[in-house]
């Protein structure tokens, strides 16, 4: 019976269906009316329950549906917030509880009469896998429950201070359903990815993850999309019916956690580290250090650098903050010229002809690294671009920064100053 299930959802999602238009519907969940948008094609193979992220996705919402009902999914875009009447946000996230989303699967799979998809991405996650973890607790037929499909997954209680390990939301440490992770490649938490699904899989959660080339978080519905990423966005319903085809047949891993699911925990609202302070180094990088070739081809040494206050600085192109402060640390550089200081800007595995069209579009010249095989920014774990060391004349981590800062602040100087008047 099974074998014949799945047979009947590859073949129905690799037809090519008519599209209907898009339906507006309410969902009364107990006392809370949730404003639904339902697509579907011809015959669906599965309903496909969307559980919107902390931002809007304007117009690409209906082409992405329409796209989705097309390959043989019923998709069904619940307004969370709006059934809240809370606004778009990773708080308003946290607010809204996995029971009403638990709830709401319930419905999905007896209006459509079809196995059920959860679909997210960002920090919608965390709400995902705990409404799946209370409905396979809780609902009479958790077999309705195929799995989840999860873009740029982010499941960190907060951005941790620079060099420090993430702290994952609780959730991250319980049996769940099957995962299939989408991950682009221009993206920090694509250096997560290898060991989040280390850590699902020890807690009993199998998860396959695929990378997406040239795109960045959001890139299905970026307002400055790349050509790649639109490209990429075209291709999507059909990744996302394959990885759908795919979680049926994913055995539990062996060996794993079976425990009941704990209390779903919701992410932290700790409020995050100020991206223009310099923070006292707290992190566990017991002996930096890195040997990297320059854009020249030179290998350049951090242990070369004794006597300097050097900032290594963590960046990519593609990243909106590291470009925002890239000509504050150029005017950084000219301001303390002569002086015993230096910056390493370690880029993430770009290529060099990239690298170098974008510094001279930026009239920069600090020097500029290639961690081509991510090498150093793992091992330095930077969770988050930009993010900056000051390390002191004596090779020693002081202080650290995730986010964009203002280099030219007079707090900011007067702390390297400081750092360069010391005695070695």
């Amino acid at each position: 019976m099974k074998l014949r299930a799945l047979m009947c959802l590859l073949l129905l999602l690799c037809a090519r269906p008519l599209l209907a238009a898009g339906q507006s519907l309410e969902v009364s969940i107990g006392d809370t009316d949730i404003p639904v948008e339902r697509y579907r094609g011809d015959q669906p193979a599965a309903a496909l329950l969307w559980i919107p992220g902390e931002t809007p996705y304007g117009d690409a919402r209906a082409r992405l549906s329409e796209g989705l009902a097309k390959v043989g999914f019923d998709v069904w875009y619940a307004d969370l917030f709006g059934a809240r009447f809370l606004p778009p946000g990773v708080s308003s996230l946290n607010r809204l509880e996995p029971e009403l989303v638990s709830r709401l699967i319930a419905h999905v799979a007896a209006a459509s009469g079809k196995p059920v998809l959860l679909f997210s991405n960002d920090h919608g996650a965390g709400l995902t896998l705990r409404a799946a973890a209370d409905y396979r607790a809780h609902a009479k037929t958790p077999g309705d429950l195929l799995g989840a499909l999860l873009i740029s997954p982010n499941l960190l209680v907060r951005t941790p201070a620079a060099g420090q390990d993430p702290e994952y939301q609780p959730i991250i440490d319980q049996p769940n359903v099957p995962l299939y992770i989408i991950m682009p490649r221009l993206s920090v938490g694509h250096l997560r990815a290898e060991a989040m699904q280390a850590r699902l899989a020890a807690a009993g959660t199998a998860a396959y993850t695929q990378s997406v080339d040239s795109a960045r978080d959001r890139f299905f519905f970026r307002a400055d999309a790349s050509e790649a990423e639109n490209a990429a966005s075209t291709k999507l319903p059909a990744m996302l019916a394959r990885a759908a085809a795919l979680l049926p047949t994913t055995p539990a891993i062996q060996g794993a956690s079976t425990d009941a699911p704990k209390p779903a925990t919701a992410a932290s609202a700790h409020k995050p580290v100020l991206s223009q302070q310099l923070i006292p180094y707290q992190g566990s990088i017991a002996s930096p250090g890195f040997t990297l070739p320059d854009l020249d081809g030179n290998t350049q040494r951090l242990a070369d650098q004794r006597g300097k206050v050097v900032l290594v600085n963590f960046w990519a192109s593609w990243c909106p903050p590291c470009v925002h402060e890239i000509p504050s640390m150029q005017r950084l550089q000219q301001k303390l010229a002569g002086r015993p200081f230096r910056i390493l800007a370690i880029n993430m595995a770009e290529a060099p002809e990239t690298v170098r069209a974008f510094m001279q579009r930026m009239q920069a010249d600090f020097t500029v690294l290639l961690d081509r095989d991510n090498r150093t920014t793992l091992a330095w774990k930077v969770q988050a671009f930009p993010t900056s060391f000051l390390v002191d004349k004596n090779g020693k981590i002081r202080y650290g920064v995730f986010g964009a800062v203002d280099w030219e602040d007079a707090q900011v100087v007067a702390t390297l100053e400081s750092l360069m008047n010391e005695r070695e």
